[in-house]
C-alpha cells in the first residue's frame, strides 16, 4: 500500500525554485529532467519527492464533510510518496516541507492526501485545514506545525 501525499500550487513558478524554498539537502541525488525535480529521500526524510511544473489540473477531493473541486491554469506539483514503514516519520516530515513552502510564499495551494482527502488549502492568505479529527490529530505536535 503507497501513501501520498500532493501539494498543488496555482501559478507558474520553476520547480527549481520550489526546491529552493524547501531547503532540502539532497546530496547529489535528485534528477532534473525538462520541469520535473525528483530525488529519493526515504532514508532521511521517509519519502521521495517530485516536484513538477503542469499545465494545467485538476483536484477533486473531500473535505470530510462535501466533496472539494479546483480546477487550475498552470501550476506547481509537489508530490510526496511515503514509506508506509515509516509512516510517522514520513507524514511529520511532508507536513514540514508543506509548511516551509507555506512560509516562503503567498501563493493559493491545496495539501491533499491519496488524491481524496484534502487536508489543507491557502487561498488569498487565509488558511483552512480539513480533516482536523482524523489526519492533523493523528501525530504529535502536526497541527501546530501548520498554525490556522
Amino acid at each position: 500500500m503507497s501513501l501520498d501525499y500532493d501539494l498543488i500550487i496555482d501559478g507558474i513558478i520553476d520547480p527549481r525554485i520550489i526546491a529552493e524554498r524547501l531547503s532540502l539537502d539532497f546530496n547529489g541525488r535528485q534528477k532534473l529532467v525538462e520541469s520535473k525535480i525528483s530525488a529519493d529521500l526515504f532514508a532521511t526524510r521517509g519519502w521521495s519527492i517530485t516536484i513538477a511544473s503542469c499545465e494545467g489540473y485538476y483536484v477533486d477531493a473531500n473535505t470530510g464533510q462535501a466533496p472539494w473541486e479546483w480546477e487550475l491554469g498552470p501550476c506547481v506539483l509537489v508530490n510526496f510518496e511515503l514509506d508506509t514503514l515509516q509512516l510517522e516519520l514520513a507524514s511529520v516530515s511532508a507536513a514540514r516541507a508543506v509548511a516551509r513552502i507555506l512560509a516562503t510564499g503567498p501563493e493559493d495551494c491545496a495539501f491533499v492526501q491519496n488524491g481524496d482527502w484534502l487536508l489543507l488549502t491557502r487561498f488569498s492568505g487565509k488558511l483552512c485545514k480539513y480533516q482536523r479529527e482524523g489526519w492533523w490529530e493523528s501525530y504529535v505536535g502536526l497541527n501546530e506545525m501548520i498554525p490556522d
